[in-house]
């Protein structure tokens, strides 16, 4: 079992994207990092396979 390294973190914004498919889940993340200022922490959980790549692809 791998431990999840931003539960060991104090997250600052959470994005439960889960049950949207895809664009929207990139769209919600764009939207919570406008919230967001330099150095905070945003979790995001995402069930749609296209949001793997696109999410870190935009960042």
């Amino acid at each position: 079992m791998t431990e999840n390294p931003v539960s060991e973190q104090m997250v600052d914004l959470h994005v439960d994207a889960s049950t949207l498919q895809c664009p929207l889940p990139l769209l919600k993340t764009r939207q919570a990092l406008r919230q967001l200022r330099a150095g905070q922490l945003l979790e995001v959980i995402a069930t749609d396979t296209g949001s793997a790549s696109d999410i870190p692809a935009y960042l």
